[in-house]
């Protein structure tokens, strides 16, 4: 069994923002990631930890820049809960990592456009490789990649895939 999320850096882009709402509800800490879903923990991940979907980044950044909640860094959270995050987003990409859903060739896999529900979408077989086909033709496919995994971790939204029709920039949350 392969973790999707071997690492910090694995986060890369998917991860947007990191709140705290400084102990005003049991769900403490939000973490947010590119495709809208989002994970509330209390502030150890030991007494509440649960998935939402559909977050919207601009009512965050409207509660940050009110003061009701702050923005966190990866390295100011406890080693602990850093590693409840990783734990549930692997758990959370098990059996989609486990079933290689891999399309033969480009010409049967559906092309990966970037938004926010691009996960996992476009990856592709080719000489031994992986590839992910974009939705602007060959010329744009990223690849080679060794492992299914890499070519997934490539395929996961960034940070302005979640923005919409304006840009809600993401805080620099893995320094």
């Amino acid at each position: 069994m392969t973790d999707l999320f071997q690492s910090p850096a694995d986060l890369s882009e998917y991860l947007f923002r990191i709140v705290d709402n400084n102990g005003a509800t049991l769900d403490q800490i939000t973490v947010i990631f590119s495709d809208g879903d989002y994970l509330g923990l209390s502030i150890t991940g030991a007494g509440f930890s649960q998935w939402g979907d559909g977050i919207d980044p601009a009512d965050i950044a409207d509660r940050v820049e009110e003061g009701f909640e702050t923005d966190l860094t990866w390295s100011k959270l406890d080693p602990a809960l850093q590693r409840h995050i990783l734990y549930r987003l692997n758990e959370a990409w098990r059996d989609f990592v486990e079933a290689e859903k891999a399309a033969p060739c480009r010409d049967k896999a559906t092309p990966n456009d970037g938004t926010y529900d691009s996960a996992g979408k476009g990856i592709y077989r080719h000489e031994g490789a992986f590839w992910m086909a974009h939705d602007n033709g060959p010329e744009d496919d990223a690849g080679p990649f060794s492992t299914y995994r890499e070519a997934v971790l490539r395929t996961l939204p960034d940070a302005y895939s979640l923005s919409g029709p304006e840009y809600h920039p993401p805080v620099n949350v893995l320094e």
